[in-house]
């Protein structure tokens, strides 16, 4: 994508893709179970990354809206296998 596209996360547990030009949903994403606090793209554009405060993130394919893997477990609250204990908050592709 050359800017033509916008990426958002709400408090209604999705994540969204728009078209810049007309502003129109191209695709939403979900199944976190509480708020989406950050959503990024892959460098190629065709991955997407969601961290939520159900404690879980979650990789997508962009084109399609499928998860493909969900890290963490919903409302976990034993750190002993290292995963997230609380919320969330932001996850990137490095």
């Amino acid at each position: 994508s050359d800017g033509d596209q916008v990426l958002t996360c709400s408090s209604d547990w999705t994540a969204k893709l728009w078209s810049a030009a007309s502003f129109e949903c191209q695709r939403t994403f979900s199944g976190h179970s509480y708020w989406v606090n950050s959503a990024v793209l892959s460098h190629d554009g065709s991955l997407l990354l969601t961290a939520s405060r159900d404690h879980t993130v979650k990789v997508w394919r962009a084109e399609t809206g499928e998860c493909e893997v969900s890290m963490g477990g919903v409302w976990n609250e034993d750190a002993s296998e290292g995963l997230h204990v609380d919320f969330v908050t932001s996850a990137v592709f490095l």
